[in-house]
Order: C-alpha cells, then structure tokens, then sequence
C-alpha cells in the first residue's frame, strides 16, 4: 500500500511536467526552495480563468514540494470548486512525499532523541512505548500500513471499510492457490492492524477478530511475538486489544482467549479471569478461559474453578465405537485444579489425558466415557480439598 502510493505520486510529478512541455507553458524546473510569495501566487492562480495559467500553478505548487503543503490544504476550503479539485490533486503528491520524508527523519533517530509528527505516534508512544524496539516496530508499521494508518488517525470513524479491504488483501495474498502468488503477512502489516483496531475512536466488531486471529497465527509474526526483537512491543499491542475486547461481543473475547493461549501470553490469565464470570459469552469461552488459568496460573486460582465443579453444560464431545462422549464444563474444571495442584490425573478418572504446549490439554481427552466415574471423580476431589488445610 505504501510503495504503490508513493509510485502513483512520482507518476502523477512526471505526467505533469510532460503535459507542460508539451503545452510550452513556460520552465517548470524549480531551482531550491521557493519562497513563500511564489508559493502564495500559485496558489492564487488556480484559480485564474486562463487553463493554461491554472494548469502551471498546479505543476509549480507539485513540484515545490512540501513547502507547499500548508497553503494547498489551506486552498481546500476555498469557494471555487476548481480550486478545491486541484488542491486536492496536489495534495496527492505531496503528503506521500512530505510522510516519506517525516518517516526517513523519524527513522534516522531511533534513539528517541528527537521526535517527528507522524500519524498515530502520539498515541503508540503512549499506548506501547519510545524505546529503540517501539520506534523500530513503528517504523515497520508505517512502511507497511501507512495508507490505513493515515486513514484511521484522520477519519476513524470511517475506517472500517478500509481495514476490511486491507485484511482481505493480506487474506488473499496468505491463501493463494498459486504458490509462486502467495505471500507472508509481514510483522509490520500485523502490528498496523493491531493498532488500528486499538484506537479507542475506532469501533470494532467479531470480524476484526476473526482477522487478526488468524493474521496472528502466522510466520513471521508468531516467532516474533514469542522471542523477536519487536516482542515486547508487540505484546503491549496485543494487550491492548485484549483489553479493548473485553467490552466488546462474546465471539472476540473467545478468539483472544483462543490468541492468547496460542502465542503463549501471561496476560491471558488477566483475560481469563475476567471472562470466566463474564455473563453472555459463548459455550467454548468459558473452557478455554480455565485452561488459560491453568497455563498461566497458581494454586492460589483454585478458588475460582471451584465453583464450576457444578456446571454440566456440554463444551466438546467425540464418538468412539458406538459410545457418544461428551466433555462437561465441570471435567475442565476439574482437570485443570488437579493440574495447578501437581496431583495426578489418573487418580481422579483422567485415564487418557493428553497434555498440550499450547493449549495445557486437549479437550477431547478429558471426557468419562462412564458418567458415574465423573461423579466419583468430581465427589473424590471435594472431599480431598475439604481435608486441606485452610
């Protein structure tokens, strides 16, 4: 998105300047910086009656560059909508240019010495930090996504559109039939959309989570969540989002606590802990909130499992021969406490249990093929945690 704007700005500068050879409409070349008299009467000039003379001040006010910024911009609240259409033209020039050379600056000075007016800094250095590893990411994210994140600092509330036409180009461009097509979903296209998402001026919905799921589960993003130069950062990003789910429907909040299960994030257990009561939430968040707890938790989280010893709502089943089993809230509940309390699976009916890295368990082998071992199980370990000491 960045290069294809830069390229169609450097062909618009040189489609201009053939157009005004060709019209002899007098030296296009500027010689250093003009001053802000010429500029003024550039500007002045679009609005001349002769085509001609419009059309040169169109090309002057382009190739000036940035230093005829601000008084185009100012030209776009002009009365004259031939005014206002050749701003605009200019301006799609020179803010791609004028945001290549803030961002080069920007670049130059990772040591965060000297700051520079790009959008959405202000609040990434708030939200993740100024350190090297922050400026480093942001500057990665402006290479990739600086079309969408100029969209979201200036119209968030029309944002929505572009982010989902973003996220099906990277969806296209992952899943391609075409190997030689199909491409990786850079680091900083990833971080962009997180940031986006996470402005609190934007809204956001399941689709948004669904995407960046899935974004999130690829390489190279997922490496450098876990062990990269940009991980910190990144995770303060993902934080966010966690966060901002939180209020809003129950499908997000069940795709960040699948995410942060995934990319092995302790804040899941913050996360978890405030789904686990969270009322409306769909059937699998609530089992997948307690194998958070047990991946990122203590004995100390017990008493919050507890309760769900009761809760017989079914969240997973499989068919084995001709005998349907079915897992219950209160078997994840259960596995998990004999997991945070180092006690032994089998001697509470877990014959088959099957750990995972990711996920502490698969859910599917924490079934009773027998309902009355469930109970015996469930009556077994009441009775142990009654024993304890208090």
């Amino acid at each position: 998105m960045w290069r294809c704007g830069c390229f169609t700005a450097v062909c618009l500068v040189a489609a201009l300047a053939s157009s005004a050879c060709r019209a002899d409409a007098g030296p296009v070349a500027l010689s250093g910086e003009p001053a802000a008299e010429e500029i003024a009467g550039w500007v002045d000039d679009l609005a001349d009656e002769s085509f001609q003379v419009r059309r040169r001040a169109t090309i002057q006010l382009t190739l000036a560059g940035t230093a005829a910024k601000q008084p185009v911009l100012e030209a776009l609240a002009s009365s004259d909508p031939e005014v206002r259409r050749r701003a605009r033209q200019i301006l799609s020039v020179l803010l791609p240019q004028d945001l290549t050379r803030r961002l080069a600056e920007f670049a130059a000075h990772r040591d965060g010495k000297t700051d520079v007016d790009l959008p959405g800094w202000t609040r990434f250095r708030q939200q993740v930090g100024h350190d090297e590893a922050s400026r480093n990411l942001f500057v990665e994210m402006m290479y990739a996504e600086a079309d969408l994140l100029v969209a979201a600092e200036n119209a968030p509330d029309e944002v929505e559109a572009f982010f989902m036409e973003r996220c099906t180009e990277l969806r296209n461009a992952m899943t391609a039939r075409d190997g030689a097509a199909r491409g990786e979903i850079s680091v900083g296209s990833v971080a962009g959309l997180y940031f986006v998402a996470t402005d609190p001026r934007v809204t956001i919905n399941a689709r948004w989570a669904n995407y960046l799921n899935a974004f999130s589960a690829r390489e190279p993003f997922a490496t450098d969540v876990a062990s990269g130069a940009n991980s910190q950062p990144l995770r303060d990003l993902i934080t966010a989002w966690f966060d901002k789910g939180l209020a809003a429907d129950p499908n997000t909040n069940y795709q960040n606590i699948i995410m942060a299960l995934r990319l092995d994030m302790p804040v899941g257990l913050r996360l978890a802990k405030s789904l686990l009561t969270k009322e409306g939430q769909n059937a699998m968040t609530r089992p997948f909130a307690m194998l958070a707890i047990g991946k990122f938790g203590d004995r100390g989280d017990c008493r919050l499992l507890t309760p769900y010893l009761e809760d017989e709502t079914p969240c997973a089943g499989f068919t084995r021969g001709s005998r349907r089993t079915t897992i219950e809230v209160r078997d994840v509940a259960l596995a998990t406490l004999v997991h945070l309390t180092g006690r032994s699976h089998a001697g509470f009916g877990f014959t088959d249990v099957v750990e995972d890295p990711t996920f502490l368990f698969n859910l599917r082998s924490l079934g009773f093929d027998d309902p009355r071992d469930r109970i015996e199980a469930i009556r077994a370990w009441k009775a142990l945690d009654a024993a304890e000491p208090r």
